[in-house]
């Protein structure tokens, strides 16, 4: 799905479908990670101090994957491949 940035305040945000929000249960707030580790348990949980120093998804997916057993990152590369 390829979505515009829009401004938002002095932030900018994407919208997202509403049809989307109701197919992953979404309310009032979203917590990104935790949808995705309950989506995908085998997920390593992420030190929220290192967290904090990383800056974009790019960032944290790539320190994700250096957390994970190379047999774990091969089973996680096929599935993100097969995502939308």
């Amino acid at each position: 799905m390829k979505v515009k940035l829009v401004s938002i305040g002095n932030s900018k945000g994407i919208r997202i479908p509403q049809s989307i929000i109701k197919a992953c249960g979404f309310e009032n707030e979203v917590e990104i990670l935790g949808a995705m580790q309950s989506l995908y348990p085998d997920l390593p949980q992420v030190n929220p101090e290192e967290l904090a120093e990383l800056r974009t998804l790019g960032q944290i997916t790539d320190h994700m994957s250096q957390q994970m057993p190379a047999t774990k990152k091969k089973s996680a590369q096929l599935t993100a491949r097969s995502l939308p």
